[in-house]
C-alpha cells in the first residue's frame, strides 16, 4: 500500500532521518540515556522506595515500592506525579507504580540533572528524605 500513501509525507519523513544521522542525535540520545541511567542508578542507592531503574536511550523507567517491602506504591507514585507536575515536570505511570520519563531527545545533560532534582524532591516528599541524608535543594519553579 505504499503506492496509496502521500509522497509528500514520504519525502518529509525522509529528511527528518537524514537530518538525525546527519546531526547525531541518535549517539547523542544514547550517550545522554547512559547518563541519565547512571543518575537514576545514584537515586535508587539513596532511595528505598525505588525497586528498580531501567532504560534504552531517553525512554527511563522508575519502579516504586513502599520501602521495605515488594508492594508496589501506586498511591504514592500518582502523588509523586502530581508533585512534579506542579513544577512543571510531566511523565507517565506505567503498571500503577512505574515513572516513565521520556525527555525531548534533544534534552541536555544539564537539564536531565534538574529534572532528576525535581523528581528526588518529590520523592522524598511523598516519602520522606532517604535514609541519613538530608533532603536535596529545592528546586526552582520557574
Amino acid at each position: 500500500f505504499i503506492h496509496a500513501k502521500n509522497p509528500v509525507g514520504c519525502a518529509a519523513a525522509l529528511t527528518v532521518l537524514e537530518i538525525i544521522e546527519e546531526e547525531g542525535v541518535l549517539s547523542r540520545c544514547l550517550d545522554t540515556g547512559r547518563f541519565a541511567l547512571e543518575k537514576l542508578e545514584e537515586m535508587q542507592c539513596r532511595h528505598p522506595c525505588i525497586a528498580a531503574v531501567r532504560g534504552v536511550g531517553l525512554v527511563l523507567c522508575v519502579e516504586l515500592v513502599r520501602p521495605g517491602t515488594t508492594e508496589r506504591a501506586v498511591e504514592e507514585a500518582e502523588r509523586v506525579m502530581y508533585g512534579c507536575m506542579e513544577l512543571g515536570l510531566s511523565f507517565t505511570i506505567s503498571n500503577g507504580s512505574t515513572l516513565v520519563l521520556s525527555p525531548p531527545l534533544m534534552v541536555l545533560k544539564h537539564q536531565i540533572v534538574e529534572v532528576f532534582r525535581v523528581l528526588e524532591q518529590r520523592l522524598s516528599h511523598v516519602f520522606g528524605p532517604p535514609p541519613g541524608a538530608t533532603p536535596p535543594p529545592q528546586p526552582s519553579s520557574s
